[in-house]
């Protein structure tokens, strides 16, 4: 599977519905979001790749309830051979972000599966954008193969059957901050007077100086008579990669050996019964830990008929091995991961044998994994916004248009704050500027340190 791009959340997707009711272009915005991400995840052109299930799993990685079932076989992550369950790709994941931004993620999930370009999630959500009256809108998609490339679509839709609808124009130049990137293709659809007329469209290339580039662009644009705005919010685009490897490993076991010499190797089990002692319950409580930083993955796995525990799975081999009087039938093996799928539990049972003294062996062997950011995350802060909120409502962002022939920025002033009360804030958000005395929030807004 090619590499994928993780899209960490597309902040605010606003669609313009031609002349209607602000209440109407909610309503059709949220209609469409839900049609993109339940109808079309179904779709079997989709790529089952990070985008997919950062939009199936950042609801339970933000600890969220979600009513979309979850998908069922076996999934492919690039540099784990394993084949992975719902739950595995899910507890890897979890760790990768703060909650915070799972949450941004799962509300802008749509937003999410635009960012990644496949055609059938855009084509869902044109042709639902359509169908309740069209309009203008803007997003984002990743360019194939090249990693700091970004397109910026700006179309209009125009319904079958349509009656008049304006042309909108834009009402000022549209200027990229460095940070975020430069306009490499297209310029003149952020110029001010670019007309914008029922049926058009633009795709503007941006390049970005790293994947981890994010913020976002709004378009201010007049029809004559009013005013309106559509943003899209860049989010980061680093690859997910995955590792593996066999459970245990030849350290864990030789530290196992040296801290317990008369005991069974870490990932064995064994009892002993006979006539006199009787039946060996079932137990499960023989804990062992995965390796520090990764996980304990299973696969599509047989539960037990109680289903208490697995039996067995695709990438937790289970061998229980009876002896003496011991039949097949007597001698149990199983586990069971946690939630975290930090902790394996490994479990033996073995019953009573009129044959004379009975052994049981139990022997597991896992597979553990970890997914990775490639290139890494940079310690400064990659804030995702939280809410998505109407144009009319929303503060001007950090990459908002400017005139270009503006007067030059001053000269950063000093702290409005007090030293001590700077000290305080940049302790409590990692995005405070201590030059303005503020930091960023999860809207995608920088608000004061108070």
């Amino acid at each position: 599977m090619n590499k994928t791009v993780l899209a960490a959340a597309i902040g605010a997707l606003v669609c313009l519905l031609g002349s209607w009711p602000a209440s109407a272009q909610t309503d059709a915005q949220d209609r469409c979001i839900e049609t993109a991400v339940s109808n079309v995840l179904a779709d079997p052109l989709i790529k089952r790749d990070t985008f997919y299930w950062l939009a199936r799993l950042s609801a339970a990685a933000a600890g969220q309830q979600s009513n979309e079932p979850a998908p069922s076989g076996p999934i492919s992550i690039e540099g784990i051979t394993a084949p992975l369950s719902y739950a595995d790709v899910e507890r890897m994941l979890r760790p990768l972000l703060p909650q915070a931004d799972w949450q941004a993620i799962y509300r802008n999930r749509a937003a999410v599966l635009l960012t990644s370009g496949q055609q059938p999630v855009v084509q869902a959500f044109q042709n639902c954008l359509t169908g309740l009256g069209g309009g203008l809108n803007a997003y984002f998609q990743a360019v194939p193969n090249q990693p700091t490339s970004i397109e910026l679509h700006v179309e209009y839709l125009r319904p079958e059957n349509a009656g008049e609808m304006p042309t909108w124009r834009v009402a000022k130049n549209v200027v990229i901050e460095p940070r975020l990137g430069k306009v490499a293709a297209r310029p003149e659809c952020l110029a001010r007077n670019y007309s914008y007329a029922p049926g058009s469209n633009c795709v503007i290339k941006l390049e970005t100086p790293s994947v981890w580039s994010s913020g976002t662009v709004t378009l201010s644009l007049t029809d004559g008579k009013a005013t309106k705005e559509i943003s899209a919010y860049l989010a980061p685009r680093p690859s997910i990669r995955g590792e593996q490897q066999t459970w245990p490993t030849e350290k864990m076991a030789a530290d196992w050996s040296a801290a317990h010499p008369n005991e069974n190797p870490i990932n064995v089990l064994s009892r002993y019964t006979d006539e006199k002692s009787g039946a060996r319950a079932w137990d499960l409580s023989a804990q062992r830990d995965a390796a520090p930083g990764w996980y304990f993955i299973e696969g599509p796995a047989t539960p037990a008929p109680d289903g208490s525990y697995m039996l067995r799975s695709d990438d937790i081999q289970v061998s229980a091995k009876p002896s003496g009087g011991a039949s097949p039938q007597d001698c149990v093996g199983g586990y069971r991961v946690d939630e975290t799928g930090k902790i394996l539990f490994m479990g033996i049972g073995l019953a009573a044998s009129q044959r004379g003294p009975s052994w049981c062996y139990v022997t597991i062997t896992a597979m553990m994994g970890r997914l990775v950011f490639d290139p890494p995350r940079p310690s400064s802060d990659v804030v995702l916004p939280v809410t998505r909120r109407p144009p009319s409502q929303r503060a001007a962002p950090a990459a908002a248009a400017t005139e270009p022939d503006a007067e030059p920025a001053a000269a950063p002033a000093a702290s409005p704050l007090s030293p001590e009360r700077a000290a305080v804030c940049a302790q409590r958000y990692r995005s405070f500027d201590q030059q303005t005395g503020t930091y960023l929030g999860t809207d995608g807004n920088r608000h004061p340190c108070r």
